[in-house]
């Protein structure tokens, strides 16, 4: 495969602030794709592009208690050339996004220390083919975490992905012929000590 991609971007940030926003333009061209047939052969696209935007943004509110970060990526791709111009690549997603957030309580508060955290993940609609004949459905999933230190050293940690257990399409074979699913519910304690 060969590919040639263009990219340009801003980023702001506002005096006095630790907030950065940063946006992108960028147009990708490949070529000699790389594909497999569903007798385990292989064979290769003409090309593909793909052009969008992205968005990233950190902002800290609330005296750095509360940040919020999110993400944002608009994808327009498409096949170029052969019996499938026009399609979008398989797997490819129109819109990806996330969000979250972050609250750390105050000093003068019972609950001083504890950092609490949650956001959602977007995985846009997309395609298990280059035909386009299978489409995988869009699927948000949710995050969260907690955390607190047990000393100056010290800190348990809990973080939850996949936060309502919810059953999402991941992706499908070459074939169509079997599907697999994103992860379920995963819960990580951890408990870290600086020396």
């Amino acid at each position: 495969m060969r590919a040639k991609q263009y990219e340009a971007g801003v980023k702001y940030r506002p005096a006095g602030t630790d907030a950065l926003i940063s946006f992108a333009l960028f147009d990708l061209d490949q070529s000699n794709i790389l594909r497999r047939n569903d007798d385990g052969t292989v064979f290769s696209l003409p090309g593909a592009s793909v052009r969008g935007v992205e968005l990233e943004g950190r902002l800290p509110l609330l005296d750095d208690r509360l940040n919020l970060n999110f993400a944002y990526a608009y994808w327009d791709a498409r096949i170029e050339g052969g019996a499938l111009d026009g399609n979008r690549p398989l797997l490819t997603p129109r819109h990806v996004a996330s969000i979250w957030a972050d609250y750390s309580f105050a000093a003068d508060n019972a609950l001083d220390g504890l950092k609490i955290g949650a956001g959602a993940r977007l995985e846009g609609k997309r395609f298990a083919d280059d035909a386009n004949t299978t489409p995988i459905g869009s699927a948000v999933i949710f995050d969260a975490m907690a955390s607190y230190p047990i000393g100056e050293t010290t800190e348990i940690a809990v973080n939850v992905t996949n936060l309502f257990d919810r059953d999402y399409v991941a992706t499908m074979n070459f074939d169509n012929t079997a599907t697999f699913y994103g992860d379920a519910r995963e819960i990580k304690a951890t408990l870290r000590h600086r020396w």
